[in-house]
């Protein structure tokens, strides 16, 4: 359920609003990449935008796994993508499931 919102988010270019693991109030990240490791646990990367339980962790470069998400919902904003992201890293492996689209 979780891997169709990513999707969803990821081709309209919006915001997600998450609930990870233990957290107690909602984040903002805008994600790229839904993939699986090479452990089989499907991930989602991208940006975290903002983390009120930790006020400094501002536009930084977050890999979490879907499975400990206790809630995703859309957004009303939508995000810029930075152009340096490549979904032909190796590190997503052969295993992508959705990425950002980048327009040349």
């Amino acid at each position: 359920m979780h891997q169709q919102m990513f999707c969803e988010a990821i081709r309209e270019r919006r915001n997600v609003l998450i609930k990870y693991d233990e957290d107690s109030s909602e984040r903002i990240f805008s994600p790229y990449i839904v993939y699986w490791t090479s452990k089989n646990n499907l991930c989602v990367a991208g940006n975290q935008v903002k983390n009120p339980s930790e006020p400094l962790e501002r536009n930084e470069w977050r890999n979490f796994t879907v499975d400990k998400f206790r809630s995703v919902r859309l957004a009303d904003s939508t995000f810029s993508i930075d152009h340096i992201f490549n979904p032909r890293n190796k590190i997503y492996g052969n295993r992508v499931v959705c990425h950002v689209k980048q327009y040349v």
